[in-house]
């Protein structure tokens, strides 16, 4: 497991995208195996960008990358920054794409809207 409190920014964002983009292939091929061992570090990975209020920005400037997986990842961790963007991106995932990330991304919204989400999960730390 990857210590990212040790992570300098740009490596942390870097490791985090790298990540997501992989975690959304392994999804979208059908490989759980690979797709939930990266949930794991894309856990640790994006806890740590939640807390680092100055890369906010920057972070979230990534809901409109190229990849399905990157939008993803980026819109759930969104959803602790600024969560009306988030939401709006994974709806938009959602509507766009009837693949494992669009009903991933339909499940996130419904359990984050419920409260669900927040119930199981929590705040990131």
């Amino acid at each position: 497991m990857v210590d990212a409190k040790a992570l300098d920014d740009a490596s942390l964002l870097e490791r985090f995208l790298a990540k997501a983009n992989a975690s959304g292939e392994y999804h979208l091929t059908g490989d759980w195996r690979r797709g939930n061992k990266a949930y794991f570090v894309l856990a640790s990975l994006g806890k740590e960008i939640v807390r680092r209020t100055w890369l906010h920005e920057t972070f979230l400037s990534h809901l409109a990358d190229e990849s399905i997986g990157v939008r993803f990842e980026v819109a759930v961790y969104g959803l602790y920054i600024a969560e009306e963007r988030a939401l709006e991106a994974l709806d938009g995932i959602a509507e766009n794409n009837k693949n494992a990330i669009g009903i991933s991304a339909r499940f996130t919204t419904e359990c984050w809207r419920s409260g669900e989400m927040r119930r199981q999960c929590g705040d990131p730390d």
